[in-house]
């Protein structure tokens, strides 16, 4: 859970949000893999019918 403070460190708050930032780009970087693997999967099985 957040914990609100009295004094917030700018340096600690910047960290934070950097990391917020590359975790939810990293999971939409891991979706648009999985997503294009799948179409390609997809692509194959339909060429093969």
């Amino acid at each position: 859970m957040i914990k609100c403070k009295t004094t917030i460190n700018p340096a600690q708050y910047i960290t934070m949000l950097y990391r917020c930032r590359v975790v939810i780009s990293s999971i939409m970087i891991l979706g648009m893999i999985i997503m294009t693997k799948g179409a390609r999967v997809v692509v194959r099985t339909n060429k093969m019918e």
